[in-house]
């Protein structure tokens, strides 16, 4: 394979590509030791709620809520660090006046169009109204074989000198990241960014993104270094109809917080950035030699984000806004919504394999033996602790003795390859890159999923507690005041035997009831934040409702990982153009198919 070639997909070359690049691609969900990993994850919970089932439940319990409590937190520091300490580029007008024509290189637009044939003579309109030079520029319209509505709406069009037109051969999986690496090959652009075929750029974008590079080369050159490792610069998004209903209103909100808050703030500590899906200033030949896109991934653009991070690059932001259209339409949203938590937790899954077995890996069999002392004493401190024997050794519960001894040595391994795994983490992505990714990508994910879970619970105890107090069949005052984690924590177990089914209930609320709090809070806070700081203030209203939004996430969410048992690779494409121009009565675009 010729260096710099994107390889193509029929033949699952990527995948090859990608692994000879050090990196993973999405084609399986889970490798076969990531499912050995979560099979005894599994078995240790399940031997646990043998043991007994109020230790499982609590323990389980205060993991998750301690995990959803620290990402949360971990957001809120992340938005006031951009509030506290701005790294985005920023340019002036005056620097963009300083730029001469000689001084602009060629410029690669790509624009994936697919099913969307009323659009197509507004995206070349689109992509001629920069503040550049035409003949500086490389528009290079991505259109897919089996789309010939699309292929001979652009035909009809009479396209200028710097447009292309490139049709991309039908194969598997049908994915904007394929048809980006197919221009990707025939880029002649020195830097490239990508385009939606709804987006409306600021004008002066490509010259913003071209003195901030500049200006990073320049500051590289001061410290002494041959070249920049910043490769990529991502543009802001917002959107140009944020009052059309409620929906968007959240919508609106939602993204005013997450690319000027949140991302300025990881662009400030230096961690991966996960990218958005348009918007992406890359240096090409960097881009080339980083693999592209995997088109495996629904959420390629966040996968890359982590690959430029891994590879010792830097993905950061630029203060230009990209305009797009908000979804109105509520199950168009939820499909839309739905493909990037599945994207989410693919990349999570890809970002967190390590093959720390294998005879090549940074962990050989060899160096596996010197783990077998801590395997021990993991074993033996987990049968101190008592969770899974009494006094004498005896096994607790409905488990028999050599079944107790094999539970143990599966949670010593598991364990341990969770501290490896962590270690090997950091070695890739950086000390705080890792946690980051984790709190990040993962982390958000597992926060939706969990919100359903919260409120089922949140539910049983007030439906427990009203019928309490309506039968009166318990004096709540009178009530035995034993705590199951104060219990755990000292290891008396004794004093869980009077615990019955509603205190459990009870205490299994009071972290989850904790963390909804403290996360309804901290988003209404960020989301008031960040409709000042994008001049929306009266969306604040709909800022205070934003709870009822998460709803709407979470059945996405689930929605998203279901599909990615399925349907791993299928790409729910958004429908757009649902948007009337004000005093026009016309859509901003036609609406585009769905499939």
């Amino acid at each position: 394979m010729e260096s710099g070639t994107i390889p193509t997909v029929g033949d699952h070359t990527v995948e090859k590509f990608l692994a000879d690049h050090g990196h993973e691609s999405a084609v399986r969900t889970l490798t076969g030791w990531q499912a050995v990993k979560l099979a005894f994850l599994f078995a240790a919970v399940v031997a646990l709620f043998l043991r007994d089932y109020k230790v499982c439940l609590a323990v389980v319990n205060f993991t998750f809520c301690g995990f959803y409590i620290l990402v949360i937190i971990y957001k809120l520091l992340t938005v006031f660090l951009s509030l506290l300490v701005v790294r985005e580029h920023r340019v002036s007008e005056d620097e963009l006046l300083q730029l001469s024509y000689e001084d602009l290189p060629v410029y690669t637009i790509l624009v994936p169009l697919y099913r969307e044939k009323e659009v197509a003579d507004k995206v070349v309109t689109a992509a001629l109204g920069f503040d550049y030079p035409q003949d500086k520029l490389d528009v290079k319209l991505l259109l897919e074989e089996d789309d010939p509505e699309t292929i001979a709406a652009v035909d009809a069009l009479e396209l200028p000198a710097c447009v292309q037109k490139l049709v991309v051969p039908h194969s598997q999986p049908k994915t904007k990241p394929k048809a980006c690496n197919h221009g990707l090959e025939q880029a002649r652009g020195d830097y490239l960014v990508i385009y939606d075929a709804e987006d409306r750029p600021d004008q002066d974008q490509l010259k913003k993104a071209i003195v901030a590079f500049r200006r990073i080369d320049a500051r590289a050159a001061e410290a002494g270094k041959e070249k920049s490792n910043v490769v990529c610069l991502q543009a802001k998004l917002n959107y140009y109809n944020p009052r059309q209903n409620w929906l968007t209103k959240w919508f609106a909100l939602e993204y005013s917080t997450w690319f000027d808050l949140f991302l300025p703030g990881l662009h400030a500590m230096g961690v991966p950035i996960p990218l958005g899906g348009t918007s992406n200033h890359f240096r090409t030949e960097e881009l080339r030699a980083i693999g592209g896109w995997d088109p495996y991934n629904v959420t390629e653009d966040c996968d890359l984000g982590m690959r430029i991070h891994a590879t010792g690059y830097r993905a950061q932001v630029l203060d230009s806004t990209t305009w797009e259209e908000a979804n109105c339409r509520l199950w168009n949203w939820i499909r839309q919504r739905s493909r990037w938590v599945k994207g989410y937790v693919q990349t999570h899954f890809v970002h967190t394999r390590s093959d720390i077995f294998a005879p090549e890996g940074w962990l050989s069999p060899a160096r596996l033996l010197m783990l077998l002392p801590v395997i021990f004493l993991l074993h033996q401190s987990i049968w101190a602790t008592g969770l899974l024997t009494v006094d004498g050794g005896e096994p607790r519960g409905a488990l028999e003795p050599w079944a107790t001894e094999l539970v143990l040595l599966a949670l010593g391994v598991v364990a341990t390859v969770f501290v490896f795994n962590l270690l090997w983490g950091m070695r890739r992505l950086g000390t705080l890159g890792h946690p980051s990714f984790l709190c990040t990508v993962g982390g958000l994910s597992g926060m939706l999923l969990l919100n359903p879970v919260y409120w089922v619970v949140g539910a049983a105890w007030l439906l427990i507690r009203w019928q309490l107090w309506y039968d009166k069949t318990v004096d709540m005052q009178m009530y035995p005041a034993v705590n199951i984690y104060t219990a755990i924590l000292k290891g008396d177990w004794e004093a869980l035997a009077v615990i019955d089914g509603w205190s459990v209930v009870s205490q299994i609320f009071w972290p989850i009831a904790v963390a909804l709090l403290i996360a309804n809070f901290v988003f209404i806070l960020l989301h008031v934040i960040a409709a000042f700081r994008r001049g929306l203030p009266d969306l604040i209203p709909y800022a205070l409702l934003v709870p009822i939004y998460w709803v709407f996430i979470s059945f996405a969410a689930w929605k998203g990982v279901l599909q990615l048992v399925t349907r791993p690779h299928f790409w729910e494409k958004t429908a757009h153009g649902f948007f009337k121009e004000p005093g026009s009565g016309k859509s901003a675009a036609s609406p585009t198919s769905a499939e």
